[in-house]
């Protein structure tokens, strides 16, 4: 069943890549391609670790990404979509950030990080810490297992401190695409540092799993407003993704080790874990043995867990953990990623899960249009580019819904908004990429 799966997966993928033009931007190509890499690494790996995928597991994930697909075309359908009519790369106005501004903004950042260094200390400290280099270790154990609060006015600025990091990321790729690295502005550094620095101090990974995601996105973006149609054999955007997921899969190592979330013996352990057993552990998971573990009485509630925890800080809620069972292999193996139809359809069923499919497919074409039509690489390029985040990590964990009612990324993308309205940028001589 398992190579009758991956055999019907690529024939529809295949499917959608001619449909879509192979135009890599296209939100269905996106969400397939990775799916596709993932059912490759699953299929490897599956015999070692005793998993025969079910007929319902493969209707799950294949319907799902049928029904993206569909929202993603009737996005293109509406008046809605907007990415029929592409305004060139070539007019934007090329707005600068300020040297003052960045130059300000880094020192901010550099007090946020260290107020934030004191804060992990004694957090660590207080589950046992006594010095050493693991101090990520102990703090992210803390974080997970109890309740940790900071002050409220440094979580504000270091927020702010990220979405300005995300603006100047936005910039500096739009400046590189349109003009080559000859052009770079070393400035832009320093507005990104703080954010790197405060996802390293926040003991997760996924922090920069999003800029990852955000940077690939405007790129892309960028490279079709100066280029046309991207398609899947353009040498410069797959020698970009290559090389960026080079980079980021060194750093989530680093980072699992800094935090001892890194336990596996070899990388191919590693790449089976977080790239390929969600859906092994799907599968496990609809067969039965979990199926009822975590269930609560609240509706919707691991689908929306983000929007019941906002309601917790006011009003007493019974909640389950938002921690996922561990599943175990043959092999020994364990995980707890089980992509993001697992929290779907624990709350929804098939069709839900279905449904919330579709709504993202429209949803992410519909802000993916405004971002073509839009004149200069402003907010609407910025909020895509922050909201396809949700199309990487499908492949863990849910986060389309949830990440709209979480308190970091509500505030962060209306912080970019602020500044995008708000902050007064430098205009610049255009300069036609040759």
């Amino acid at each position: 069943m398992n190579y009758i799966y991956f055999l019907i997966f690529t024939v529809f993928f295949v499917v959608i890549l001619t449909i879509n033009n192979f135009n890599i931007l296209s939100v269905s190509i996106q969400s397939w391609g990775l799916f596709w890499a993932v059912s490759l690494v699953f299929l490897i790996n599956a015999s070692g670790w005793g998993i025969e995928l079910r007929p319902k597991t493969i209707l799950l994930i294949i319907g799902s990404l049928l029904f993206m697909f569909l929202g993603e075309r009737f996005c293109k359908k509406t008046t809605l979509y907007g990415g029929h009519n592409v305004n060139s790369l070539n007019n934007d106005e090329m707005l600068a950030v300020k040297k003052t501004s960045i130059m300000v903004m880094f020192l901010i950042g550099i007090i946020v990080i260290i107020l934030e260094y004191k804060h992990v200390l004694d957090v660590a400290r207080g589950v046992g810490y006594a010095g050493g280099s693991f101090v990520l270790n102990y703090a992210r154990k803390a974080y997970l297992y109890d309740n940790v609060e900071n002050n409220i006015f440094v979580v504000m600025i270091q927020y702010f401190v990220i979405a300005f990091g995300y603006v100047n990321i936005a910039i500096l790729i739009r400046d590189v695409t349109k003009n080559g690295l000859r052009k770079l502005k070393k400035r832009y550094i320093f507005g990104i540092a703080p954010l790197l620095l405060l996802y390293v101090l926040s003991t997760g990974r996924t922090g920069f799993l999003q800029v990852f995601m955000y940077s690939i996105s405007m790129f892309l973006l960028c490279l079709y407003r100066r280029n046309g149609v991207i398609r899947i054999n353009n040498k410069k955007a797959i020698g970009i993704l290559y090389k960026g997921i080079l980079v980021i899969g060194i750093l989530f190592v680093l980072l699992g080790m800094l935090t001892g979330k890194t336990q596996k013996s070899s990388v191919m352990q590693i790449i089976g874990e977080y790239f390929g057993s969600g859906i092994a552990a799907l599968n496990t998971w609809i067969e039965g043995k979990y199926l009822y573990a975590s269930r609560s009485s609240l509706i919707g509630e691991e689908t929306f867990r983000s929007l019941y925890q906002l309601i917790a800080r006011f009003v007493n809620i019974p909640m389950s953990s938002s921690l996922k069972e561990f599943i175990s292999f043959n092999n020994g193996d364990t995980t707890n990623v089980y992509t993001a139809f697992r929290d779907y359809y624990s709350d929804f069923g098939m069709f839900g899960t279905w449904m919330i499919e579709f709504m993202m497919g429209f949803f992410l074409t519909y802000l993916l249009g405004k971002a073509l039509k839009e004149k200069n690489v402003g907010i609407h390029s910025m909020l895509y580019a922050y909201f396809s985040y949700g199309i990487l990590r499908q492949i863990t964990a849910a986060h389309f819904i949830s990440s709209y009612f979480n308190i970091q990324y509500m505030f962060v993308f209306l912080f970019m908004i602020l500044i995008m309205r708000y902050m007064k940028f430098e205009q610049e001589e255009k300069e036609v990429y040759r």
